[in-house]
């Protein structure tokens, strides 16, 4: 089986190991049904995982429907870490919510404190499962990964790379965001045409994946070139080369110090964790045999 131990001296992971675990659980233990209620920053701590029956009603209706049930459930456990911050840690006055609360702090090894408490109930947040999306990824990829495999090794970029769309699109060659990223790069179109893509009303070089994956090469050999590593290099796929240079020249090269340091308003869940997700990705696709046999 692979590890990511054989891939740590262009792709470290000591210090990544609890996000690591966390992403890899979303990519293959939770499906489209569970959302984890969790905190935002020490991803360690996750409090419940709210599982729905598949809706009958119409999607949007049963999506909004979900999101209620969600909001009042993150209510709730603000609310438990209140009645813990304030009336202290009698067991005999806890309700499930703040045992439960509770019993998953000092399993991380934490202090519970009122200062504790008061931190992590403004950081509640909510991830979804993605198994059922992961595992079509996987196998979309195969119609791909060799000759993009190939594209990066021309390139003298590491073959692991390619692995990226896992977390950029699940392979989806016509993946459209709502900020207008497109194909399975996520490319805006200034970034496209910047890296000699056709973008125009006649032709969208974006939707050709083998097209894209060359410009996406490009663009990684020249924030590597630019940030002289590998996590920061591909934190800044999601961040921006600007916003990533802007951090390391604030807290240096260490992507751990600037997830814990940097400030920044765009500098958030998403960009925070967009190296450890393409850590799991990797381990996940290349031991995909593991989780789902054969594809």
């Amino acid at each position: 089986s692979f590890s990511l131990n054989q891939i740590s001296d262009r792709f470290p992971s000591e210090g990544f190991e609890a996000r690591v675990a966390f992403w890899r659980a979303v990519f293959t233990q939770y499906g489209k049904q569970d959302v984890l209620l969790h905190d935002k920053n020490d991803l360690r701590l996750i409090y419940d995982v709210v599982r729905f029956t598949r809706g009958t009603g119409p999607g949007k209706s049963e999506t909004r429907r979900q999101w209620r049930i969600l909001r009042i459930r993150k209510k709730q456990l603000a609310a438990a870490m209140d009645s813990l911050r304030i009336r202290g840690l009698d067991s005999k006055k806890m309700d499930k919510t703040q045992q439960r609360i509770l019993t998953v702090i000092q399993s991380a090894e934490l202090e519970p404190s009122p200062l504790l408490f008061k931190k992590l109930r403004n950081n509640i947040h909510t991830q979804r499962g993605i198994k059922e999306k992961f595992q079509k990824g996987i196998i979309r990829s195969g119609i791909y990964l060799r000759e993009m495999e190939n594209t990066f090794d021309r390139h003298g970029l590491p073959k692991e790379l390619a692995l990226l769309p896992h977390v950029e699109s699940s392979f989806n060659f016509a993946s459209r965001s709502r900020r207008g990223a497109a194909g399975i790069w996520q490319f805006m179109r200034r970034t496209a045409r910047a890296y000699n893509l056709r973008v125009n009303r006649s032709i969208d070089q974006r939707l050709d994946p083998l097209a894209a994956t060359d410009a996406a090469a490009r663009y990684l050999k020249d924030s590597y070139r630019k940030l002289g590593n590998w996590p920061l290099a591909i934190t800044s796929y999601n961040h921006g080369q600007t916003g990533i240079a802007r951090a390391k020249r604030r807290h240096g090269s260490n992507l751990l110090t600037i997830i814990s340091k940097y400030q920044s308003r765009s500098f958030k869940y998403a960009s925070k964790n967009f190296y450890v997700e393409f850590l799991a990705a990797v381990e996940v696709s290349k031991n995909y045999r593991t989780y789902w046999g054969p594809l």
